[in-house]
C-alpha cells in the first residue's frame, strides 16, 4: 500500500506534519477571530475558515486531548498471582521459546545482545510476571530465580549492570508518537 521509496516516505512524513498543525493552527485561527475584525471572516470563505476552526478547535479541546490524556494513564492490572503460579507462567513461556536470543533481543526493541544487562531484564521481569516496574526487595530473590532460568535457556550468563537497552512494557509505557529516528528511516528502507 505505502511505498518504501524515498519519495513515498517524503510524501508520507509530510502528509503527517500537515496534520500535525491543524489543530494548533484552528486555535490559533478561532482566538483570533474572536479578536480582530478582519474583512476577510466577512467574506464566504472566511466564515467557512472561522467555522471549520472553531469545529477543529471543539474536537481537540473536548474529545481527543482529554481521551489522549486517559488512554495515556498506566493500566489497570489484576490482582497479583501467587509466587507459585507466576512461576507456573514463567516456566510456561520458556517452554515456548524457540530462540531465545532473539526473543530476549525483540522484547527490548531489537537492542544488542551486548546491551541487554541484568538490571534491564530485571525491568523486564518485574513487568511481564509482578505487573509492577517498582523496585521491591520483596521479589528480588524471585527475580534473581528467573535470571537463572533464562541464563539456563540462553546458555550462557547475563552481564551484570545496566544497559542502555529499554524493554517493551506494554502497560506500564507511555505511547510515544515521535517521528522515526535517522537510523530507523535507513533500516526501512534497507540502506543499512
Amino acid at each position: 500500500m505505502i511505498g518504501t521509496s524515498l519519495g513515498a516516505y517524503i510524501f508520507i512524513r509530510s502528509c503527517i506534519f500537515f496534520l500535525h498543525w491543524i489543530a494548533p493552527l484552528s486555535i490559533v485561527c478561532s482566538i483570533s477571530s474572536l479578536f480582530t475584525t478582519s474583512p476577510f471572516y466577512h467574506t464566504p470563505i472566511g466564515r467557512a475558515v472561522q467555522i471549520w476552526a472553531a469545529l477543529e478547535t471543539a474536537f481537540y479541546v473536548l474529545g481527543y486531548h482529554p481521551r489522549k490524556i486517559y488512554l495515556q494513564r498506566p493500566a489497570t492490572h489484576p490482582a497479583l498471582r501467587t509466587r507459585e503460579e507466576r512461576r507456573e507462567l514463567f516456566q510456561r513461556c520458556n517452554n515456548n521459546v524457540p530462540d531465545p536470543e532473539r526473543y530476549l533481543s525483540k522484547w527490548f526493541m531489537d537492542a544488542p545482545v551486548s546491551e541487554i544487562k541484568r538490571e534491564n531484564v530485571k525491568e523486564f521481569l518485574r513487568w511481564a510476571f509482578l505487573d509492577t516496574g517498582d523496585l521491591d526487595e520483596e521479589h528480588e530473590e524471585e527475580l534473581e530465580e528467573y535470571l537463572e532460568e533464562l541464563e539456563k535457556l540462553l546458555s550462557r550468563k547475563i552481564e551484570a549492570g545496566k544497559g542502555s537497552a529499554k524493554c517493551l512494557r506494554l502497560t506500564l509505557d507511555k505511547v510515544c508518537l515521535c517521528a522515526p529516528t535517522i537510523e530507523l528511516w535507513l533500516k526501512t528502507f534497507r540502506l543499512i
